[in-house]
């Protein structure tokens, strides 16, 4: 049996031995009624992986376009990776997701977890978390032009619970009224719905309060011209000089207008495919938005991974220590168990 044959067997055997085991893990596991058969589930979650992708794929390009590592790319595939993390935590508020729903069974090593894992909250983390920062980072300054003496952070921490909280109950309790999902029993106050779903009024709405915002504001507000907190706090500094942006220097003050003072416009004409691919380049328009330069000395891919890396980091370890960890820490000092979620 040749290599590539070997490593097929081996994949599959490891496919079918942790479904094996996936199946023995949750076996006599009772599924809450309103969860078995929710209207319209196959568009809902179509809706958000096709939605979800789409979203995606103009991120990537937009990337390859800068050849740079844009705002909505950093923020969309970090969201995405602290996904891993959601089912610990669905174990610590009792969530249960509706078992029709596409699942997978990636993470069926992790010691606590929900027992559904739908192939579409991945997609949902994506999008939810960064449409919530960039509406966020909109209306904070909107906020501090009402109340002069406000700083970006007071516009933030004043706007997180009202926006969080009227957000969350109105999306999350349309779906744990559709069948969606449900916090069965759930921890504090609930809304019990006559579909048999229900919708906690606090927790963990109130501790929700916290995470996104926290990110939102280390993110900063797009379009970015430097280096956010995020990065700073990485020490990203190091690796780049001070730069006048394009658009200041010729006395355009918005970014917005960077790409119509760029270089790029003054290029001598060339031929049509090249002509094509210096429109489809677009690094330089956003490097003239940029109130810093990457060193001569540091490879721009290297820089990029940086960043890339700084986010991950710190967007996994503040998910883990302000959402996972209380969740986890309430249901175990409690004592107060679930019987959908053992």
């Amino acid at each position: 049996m040749g290599s590539h044959s070997k490593f097929t067997a081996l994949l599959l055997l490891t496919i079918l031995t942790t479904h094996s085991a996936t199946k023995d893990r949750w076996a006599g596991v009772p599924t809450p009624p309103c969860l078995e058969n929710p209207p319209a589930y196959r568009l809902f979650e179509l809706v958000i992986i096709i939605g979800g992708s789409l979203i995606m794929a103009v991120a990537i390009a937009n990337s390859i376009r800068n050849r740079r590592l844009t705002y909505s790319f950093l923020f969309l595939f970090n969201s995405l990776i602290c996904y891993w993390q959601e089912t610990i935590g669905d174990w610590g508020q009792h969530l249960i997701y509706s078992p029709r729903f596409m699942r997978h069974h990636l993470l069926e090593w992790l010691p606590i977890k929900s027992p559904n894992d739908p192939i579409f909250v991945p997609f949902a983390y994506a999008v939810y978390w960064t449409a919530h920062s960039i509406m966020l980072m909109q209306l904070a300054p909107i906020l501090q032009r009402y109340f002069k003496r406000m700083t970006l952070l007071q516009a933030v921490l004043v706007l997180s619970l009202p926006l969080n909280y009227s957000f969350d109950i109105v999306v999350e309790g349309f779906c744990t009224y559709m069948g969606y999902w449900t916090y069965d029993p759930g921890m504090g106050p609930v809304i019990k719905w006559s579909t048999g779903g229900r919708q906690p009024l606090t927790w963990p709405i109130l501790l929700m309060s916290g995470w996104p915002n926290l990110i939102a504001y280390w993110g900063g507000k797009p379009p970015l011209t430097s280096l956010n907190i995020i990065e700073r706090w990485s020490g990203l500094e190091r690796l780049t000089e001070p730069q006048v942006p394009y658009a200041k220097a010729h006395d355009r003050l918005d970014p917005e207008y960077a790409s119509e003072a760029s270089p790029l416009l003054d290029r001598p004409k060339s031929s049509k495919g090249k002509a094509w691919t210096d429109r489809w380049n677009t690094s330089e328009e956003y490097d003239a938005k940029l109130n810093y330069k990457v060193k001569d000395s540091v490879p721009r891919w290297l820089f990029e991974t940086a960043r890339f890396v700084a986010w991950l980091v710190v967007f996994n370890v503040s998910f883990f220590i302000t959402l996972v960890i209380p969740l986890v820490v309430l249901r175990v000092a409690t004592g107060r168990g679930s019987k959908y979620v053992p």
